[in-house]
């Protein structure tokens, strides 16, 4: 296999894009997620979010598709050490997505959170000061209570509580 081989991203980008909202779309996915936000009691938002996200989606998929034919730019994405950086960061999203049901959204969201911002940082070279630290960890707090808030407030979507929140 080799890793330093270049390939049109776009072109694999907008089928991937295509691919996760024919998923969502068919039977079982759009229709039975749809159905669930209506057992809320909002019709309305509950119809109207998920379909503007898949078309939103499909919108953005076919403009990377046309992108990838007319002027396509090649990458070799998993060339030099970035394969083991998308690794760690796979990994602690992973982490997330299975702590959730153990920590909560709250706790495990801002222990992944900056686990995967103090990686990154160091990874790239930035100056770990205490200063800098202490900016990363309220830009983390808020974007934890913005998504808290969003999922729980207005999509009314119940979120993973733990032995924590």
């Amino acid at each position: 296999m080799n890793l330093d081989k270049k390939v049109n991203t776009d072109l694999i980008g907008g089928l991937i894009g295509l691919g996760l909202t024919a998923l969502f779309w068919l039977p079982g996915g759009h229709g039975a997620a749809l159905a669930r936000v209506r057992e809320f009691g909002l019709p309305g938002l509950g119809t109207r979010f998920p379909t503007a996200i898949m078309l939103l989606m499909v919108i953005f998929s076919v403009m990377l598709l046309v992108k990838g034919f007319v002027r396509a730019d090649r990458f070799a994405p998993f060339a030099d050490e970035r394969l083991g950086r998308i690794l760690v960061v796979g990994l602690l999203l992973l982490g997330w997505v299975l702590g959730m049901q153990y920590l909560g959204f709250v706790v495990t969201s801002a222990v992944v959170f900056t686990l995967t911002t103090l990686y990154l940082a160091r990874m790239s070279g930035a100056d770990m000061s205490w200063r800098n630290i202490g900016g990363w960890s309220i830009i983390i707090a808020s974007e934890i209570i913005v998504l808290y808030l969003i999922f729980t407030r207005v999509l009314l979507v119940p979120l993973p509580r733990g032995i924590f929140i």
